[in-house]
């Protein structure tokens, strides 16, 4: 299946990662906390949207780095499914530390562990190919509130 990246909220960057650099520097309490402990072969409706010509776009998870750390905002459901499949995955990037107790040295990881993950950012205008998995409902989503 073709699919864009929807384009990220403001402040926010989309990054094509390396699936495998990805899944070492992830916080793995945090990986853990997603609300589905089931992880089925489907992807969730509402992971979708429609642009303007009628394309797919995928909502991709939302994380950020905090001292070489990478702690999502959402999409740990969609991150583990992709990861099954994919060796790139799109990620929205939503900052770099942003702690008042952070460091220059902080920020100088976190930097340098984007760069390890990231193989490049993603345009507008960028297609992916994701695995035919069918796509339906798969419950109640709280990061989507739907």
């Amino acid at each position: 299946m073709r699919v864009k990246i929807s384009q990220p909220n403001s402040g926010e960057e989309l990054h094509l990662v390396s699936t495998e650099r990805l899944l070492a520097v992830i916080d793995s309490k945090d990986l853990a906390c997603r609300s589905s402990k089931e992880i089925k072969d489907a992807f969730h409706i509402y992971w979708f949207t429609e642009n303007d010509e009628y394309e797919k776009e995928f909502i991709a998870p939302s994380l950020y780095i905090s001292k070489g750390i990478a702690y999502f905002m959402n999409g740990r459901h969609r991150t583990v499914l992709l990861s099954k499949y994919l060796k790139e995955i799109p990620l929205r990037l939503a900052g770099l530390e942003g702690s008042a107790f952070s460091t220059k040295e902080d920020l100088k990881l976190s930097t340098r562990v984007l760069k390890e993950i990231s193989i490049r950012k993603i345009e507008p205008q960028d297609e992916f190919e994701f695995p035919d998995l069918r796509i339906e409902y798969l419950g109640y989503d709280v990061n989507l509130g739907k």
